[in-house]
């Protein structure tokens, strides 16, 4: 018997019995290919998403080796270099209005706004999620009570419910999560109710009904993980909605409280005219900032959202 015989899978019909062909060893790879594993290779195949991952990773890494990148502190004054210094060896992006270093504030401004982001999707999506499953699982009373609860929060302005918020509670970085988290949940839980009402009807939630689990095991065990392939897209797309708010926000003065450093702290240096037209490393490298977050972040959601849509999943 030759190696290629010991290690080659037997498949019955594929010509005579015992015997090996391409196409059996094909059959075989293939039935052990996962849902999950097929569609982390077709995110794979998104090349905008490979992207987005790449961009939104440096990013992070940035924010997170922020002291080891730069050896100003974000708040530091150097009074030796001077206000709106052009960018120069010390100071490789330059100095804004207070003598600090644009650079080492785009960096710790990253910071910010990833923690934002991130804080206000995992604070509304843990929101909608808990409100979505328990409408579409219970239905009846519960559903209409909280459905009309959700179309009466997505029927406000999110942003100027927020700016007004944000002036009754003081600016900071938790104001702005808790607001953001609070005022857009509203779409997860909808998302979810929708998932649910399908999820529901199935056998084997039926079965376990039958058999007497307890509906928390139901939601939280069987039919959560069902639903995890859209919430992920939400979350993503959500990300990037929570970065634009922050920073409209700070370009206001509601968001993060100055000296803090923010995206959209340094971004309102644009405000002047002067800052615009003559002075574009003042505002443009945290422009930038944002712009390449938000589109990484896109970028992600697009393959994310190929990658478990049904339809692509009947493509191959």
């Amino acid at each position: 018997m030759t190696q290629r015989d010991v290690t080659r899978p037997t498949t019955v019909g594929a010509g005579v019995a015992g015997s090996w062909s391409p196409l059996a060893d094909q059959q075989v790879v293939l039935e052990h290919v996962t849902p999950a594993r097929a569609a982390f290779r077709r995110f794979l195949r998104h090349r905008l998403a490979i992207i987005g991952v790449v961009i939104v990773t440096t990013i992070i890494l940035l924010a997170i080796l922020a002291p080891l990148l730069t050896p100003w502190p974000p708040n530091k004054i150097d009074f030796t270099t001077g206000s709106r210094h052009a960018p120069n060896a010390a100071h490789i992006l330059g100095t804004d209005v207070s003598a600090r270093d644009i650079w080492s504030r785009v960096l710790y401004g990253g910071r910010t706004s990833t923690v934002v982001g991130f804080g206000a999707v995992a604070l509304y999506l843990v929101i909608g999620t808990l409100l979505g499953l328990a409408a579409g699982f219970y239905g009846g009373v519960v559903d209409q009570a909280l459905m009309r609860l959700t179309d009466t929060i997505l029927a406000i302005p999110p942003l100027l419910l927020i700016i007004v918020f944000v002036s009754v509670v003081g600016p900071s970085i938790g104001s702005v999560i808790i607001v953001i988290g609070l005022l857009n949940w509203g779409q997860t839980a909808r998302l979810v109710r929708g998932q649910l009402l399908v999820v529901r009807e199935a056998e084997y939630i039926t079965a376990a009904r039958v058999i007497g689990v307890p509906d928390r095991v139901i939601l939280f065990r069987h039919t959560l993980p069902n639903i995890f392939g859209p919430l992920t897209v939400v979350a993503t797309f959500g990300v990037a909605t929570a970065v634009l708010l922050e920073s409209s926000l700070s370009f206001l003065g509601l968001g993060v409280r100055p000296p803090e450093a923010s995206w959209g702290n340094l971004i309102t240096e644009a405000t002047s005219p002067v800052v615009l037209n003559h002075l574009p490393w003042q505002w443009m490298p945290a422009a930038a900032a944002i712009t390449l977050m938000v589109l990484g972040v896109n970028f992600i959601g697009d393959g994310l959202r190929d990658a478990l849509d049904p339809r692509t999943i009947r493509r191959g």
